[in-house]
């Protein structure tokens, strides 16, 4: 090591996901993080499963509100297409790039095995 060189410290992923949440007919803005009182387990290939625009159940409390621990999964990554880029991409991030014209880009793109590693 040299004087004046710096060293990494050690990295973190932490992630957050924002939901609508519908009560007694009513929705709110809530989200779920990770950590002892978000999600479990906590790790990326947990979020990864969330398609935007779907439906989950979960349990709420009064006065805490959803319970995120006990959001009912869904088994199986979102589908994931070919983008002009070349690489793939589910639904929402199809949507949060292409916007309004998502669904033809979409249409048009040729389905991707998922990679094992995620």
């Amino acid at each position: 090591m040299k004087l004046g060189c710096e060293r990494k410290g050690s990295l973190t992923d932490k992630f957050k996901v924002n939901l609508l949440m519908t009560r007694d007919g009513k929705t709110s803005d809530t989200s779920c993080s990770e950590g002892p009182a978000g999600l479990a387990p906590t790790e990326l290939s947990i979020f990864q499963k969330f398609e935007v625009g779907q439906t989950y159940k979960a349990t709420s409390r009064m006065g805490y509100g959803l319970l995120c621990s006990s959001i009912q999964f869904p088994d199986r990554l979102p589908e994931k297409r070919l983008a002009r880029d070349k690489k793939a991409y589910n639904y929402g991030e199809f949507v949060e790039f292409y916007g309004s014209e998502a669904a033809d880009y979409w249409a048009a793109a040729h389905p991707v095995a998922h990679n094992k590693e995620l």
